[in-house]
């Protein structure tokens, strides 16, 4: 109940209308779909897998995955501000991933979850703060859903934790 929740909210951010292709509709539910999973699994392997390992397997799956997406429009003729952009966004997604895995290594999913839906707060302030984009209500009601269902989930399984442990 709680992913649909977040699904709903996704849609509610997203908006489908009749000038929105069904592909477009459907795009923000993929990502939230793959987005989970990859936290489940990062989660889920940080247990087993030593930290720099996992790293350096998500990442070369990553860009060889992204390598073929963009095969057929990507162009190199990109200044060197352009360039600078792609090597800060780059590196700061690498650290980005890499605490992420030593969170989930030290920490039970539960409790980093919540923070990550913090991602959607900024999110928010750098729509507003580079493209002036500011949401509006229904797409402010589906951050709140999200990130209430998130919190909510962390805070049952939390709960079911402290109650298996405590038996």
């Amino acid at each position: 109940a709680l992913i649909l929740g977040g699904m709903v909210g996704a849609l509610l951010i997203v908006q489908p209308g009749a000038q929105m292709s069904l592909a477009t509709a459907w795009l923000p539910l993929l990502m939230v779909a793959c987005y989970a999973s990859f936290q489940v699994l990062t989660s889920v392997m940080a247990q087993t897998e030593e930290p720099l390992t996992l790293h350096f397997y998500t990442g070369w799956i990553g860009t060889a995955i992204a390598s073929c997406l963009v095969l057929g429009w990507w162009t190199t003729d990109l200044s060197a501000a352009q360039w600078a952009m792609l090597l800060v966004l780059g590196v700061a997604g690498t650290l980005g991933h890499y605490l992420l895995i030593l969170a989930f290594a030290r920490t039970p999913a539960s409790r980093i979850t919540p923070f990550l839906y913090s991602g959607i707060a900024f999110a928010t302030l750098g729509g507003w703060l580079v493209f002036a984009h500011v949401p509006n209500s229904l797409a402010l009601l589906g951050m709140l859903l999200i990130v209430g269902c998130g919190l909510l989930a962390g805070w049952v399984t939390l709960r079911e934790q402290r109650m298996l442990a405590a038996s």
